[in-house]
């Protein structure tokens, strides 16, 4: 599950915070103007809620789930586990289990901090405008960003409602030939408020909760 939240994480990273680009990388003028444009939109808002269904490869197998995001501070739940990011500590709740784990994130776990590490996201890849493809009877513009140093991915392919600027999927292709995808089924900006992001220890009296 650390695995499959780190996974969601880092795509809603890639939708919300898009950062800066350094001369080393083969930009696409189009891809860039069309990312530029999703990057202000989103960056635009105070916060950005998303319902979406995560999958893996060729599997039937789809997970449903949120993510809400709100400057550096996020809330994620999915299969009946929610993280918290309250810009301070990460709290990640396991409802079946019964089981909190509080941490901080730290230099290794920079996903954790959608916004800085989102920068050093972006310095690593090449961008390139892909054509077209229709997701869920929508036409999407694809971009596809490639690694320009080592990485586990092959590429991560970005379909985007062009005239929404707007993230309607996302896929991660990885070097051992597998895949997972994020297709975004909801959108809503400036719909969060603070409770989101903040972790209330009395809502959880049966819990055992662990702080690392």
């Amino acid at each position: 599950m650390k695995i499959l939240n780190r996974n969601i994480i880092l795509a809603f990273t890639v939708l919300v915070f898009m950062g800066s680009y350094t001369f080393a990388q083969k930009i696409d003028a189009k891809a860039k103007a069309l990312l530029d444009a999703v990057s202000a939109n989103y960056k635009s808002k105070k916060s950005n809620y998303f319902t979406f269904t995560y999958s893996t490869g060729s599997s039937k197998v789809q997970q449903k789930g949120t993510f809400d995001a709100s400057g550096n501070k996020y809330a994620l739940e999915i299969t009946g586990t929610r993280q918290i990011f309250d810009g301070k500590k990460v709290y990640s709740i396991n409802k079946e289990e019964k089981e909190i784990t509080i941490s901080k994130p730290n230099a290794s776990a920079s996903v954790f901090s959608p916004l800085n590490y989102i920068e050093e996201y972006r310095k690593g890849y090449a961008i390139k405008a892909m054509g077209t493809q229709r997701i869920n009877g929508k036409q999407a513009s694809v971009v596809r960003l490639t690694p320009t140093s080592s990485s586990e991915f092959r590429y991560i392919s970005l379909y985007i409602d062009a005239s929404k600027k707007q993230i309607l999927k996302m896929q991660q292709v990885y070097k051992n030939n597998t895949s997972s995808s994020i297709t975004v089924n909801s959108y809503k900006a400036n719909a969060s408020n603070g409770a989101a992001f903040s972790f209330d220890k009395s809502k959880y009296p049966d819990y055992v909760i662990t702080e690392l």
